[in-house]
């Protein structure tokens, strides 16, 4: 119940942020963070991230989420995709970063999907933990079929992880 809630709030809440202008096909829940295979030009996709417990009397919970960040590169010709590709991927990043960071907001999303009493809701919002190193991404990561032996670059992607959404539920109250 409650990773469905912060995983579902936080799609909720990068598809209403200002200056991404995310539409239902650009951003939703995915098991792996590989787009669709209808996805365009951008896609965003939510997965789960860790999930914790630290108390032994109650529940205690942390929960994380990732986002994928993936762009084609069919507007960028296949020997720009180093500079001019990764260039625009890490400014989304930073710009995803700094919307869902310490986001009490998108945190109210995540409580308004829980079906819980007041006292049993998020009570921190996720945090900012890593983001790997860009990935440079062929066909299939698009759901292409090479009929080749060639492997030319398609895209990029990049996930940053968060961290340290926190939830306490008392044993009789659990979700």
């Amino acid at each position: 119940m409650s990773m469905n809630a912060i995983i579902l709030g936080s799609v909720d809440f990068l598809r209403s942020s200002n200056g991404l202008n995310l539409d239902t096909k650009e951003c939703d829940e995915q098991p792996d963070g590989q787009p669709p295979p209808m996805a365009g030009q951008r896609y965003f996709a939510i997965s789960e991230g860790d999930w914790s417990n630290s108390a032994t009397e109650s529940l205690d919970e942390t929960y994380g989420v990732e986002v994928t960040i993936t762009l084609r590169a069919g507007v960028v010709p296949v020997d720009r995709i180093n500079v001019a590709l990764k260039q625009q991927l890490r400014i989304v990043a930073a710009q995803v970063r700094a919307k869902i960071h310490m986001n009490y907001n998108l945190m109210a999303a995540a409580n308004a999907k829980l079906n819980a009493s007041v006292e049993n809701v998020f009570v921190e919002p996720l945090r900012f933990r890593s983001a790997g190193k860009i990935q440079i991404r062929e066909a299939d990561w698009f759901w292409a079929h090479v009929t080749d032996d060639t492997k030319a670059p398609s895209g990029v992607s990049i996930t940053l992880v968060f961290g340290g959404a926190r939830r306490v539920q008392t044993i009789e109250s659990q979700t």
